[in-house]
Parts: structure tokens; sequence; C-alpha cells
């Protein structure tokens, strides 16, 4: 049984993991684009009269939709993670959301933020926890 500490902890590391998540998303999202276009197979514009052809099933169309359905998996992952800190962040005191997200997302040092907030850095992760246990 994973205890309130366990996932105050885990939350934390899921907080300094977003900006990484987001990045990996948008470039998830970028190679989905990128994929899309292979996989509709536009390789210019002809001048020439239109002629019907069959495409073939020698192509590798298989492994690219086998490759989309790996980057949308990952995509759906990335986007539950950062997802699950948005929700709790929104269901905090909006106080304690700034300071958690100076301190664990933007990565300011502890020193900074409670000075930042008027208040002593105990007292500072208390409040954070107080306010987490709840939601986790």
């Amino acid at each position: 049984m994973i205890g309130k500490k366990e996932k105050i902890d885990q939350f934390k590391r899921d907080c300094r993991s977003v900006k990484f998540l987001t990045k990996k998303l948008i470039e998830t999202n970028d190679e989905l684009e990128a994929l899309a276009y292979k996989m509709q197979g536009v390789s210019g514009i002809s001048t020439e009269k239109a002629r019907c052809e069959n495409a073939g099933y020698n192509d590798n169309r298989l492994a690219l939709m086998e490759q989309e359905q790996e980057l949308i998996d990952k995509r759906k992952e990335y986007s539950i993670r950062i997802n699950r800190v948005n929700r709790i962040l929104a269901k905090i005191n909006p106080a304690i959301t700034m300071i958690i997200t100076d301190l664990y997302i933007n990565g300011k040092g502890s020193d900074e933020v409670a000075a930042q907030y008027s208040m002593s850095k105990p007292k500072m992760y208390r409040d954070i926890e107080k306010a987490l246990e709840p939601f986790l």
C-alpha cells in the first residue's frame, strides 16, 4: 500500500516532469503530422493527364499504421500525466498552486520561493503537503 508521503512525493516528481512531458507531447504531435503526410503518399503535383492506378500493397503502410498507433499511445500517456497534475493544481488553494508551480514546475529555489511568499521553508513545505493530502 502506498502511503500519503509517497503519493505526495510522486506528485512533486510529476510536477517537475510537466515541462518535459509538454515538450515530448509537442514532438509526438509533430511526428504524427509527418507520419500522416507519409501515409497519404503525396509526392507532388503532376501536370500529366489523370490516370487510374492501383496503389499496390507492397508499400509500408502497415508499418506506418503501427508506428502511428505507438505515437498515439505515447501522446495519450503524456496527456494523462500532464492533465493529472493540472487537475490537482486546479483543486487546491490558488496561493499554494502558485508556490507549487514556482517551486516544482518553474524550478525556482526553495529559499527564493519562501522569501517571495513571505514564509519560512518548513511552513511552505507543510502548507504544500497539507493542501495536497486530500487530493492524493
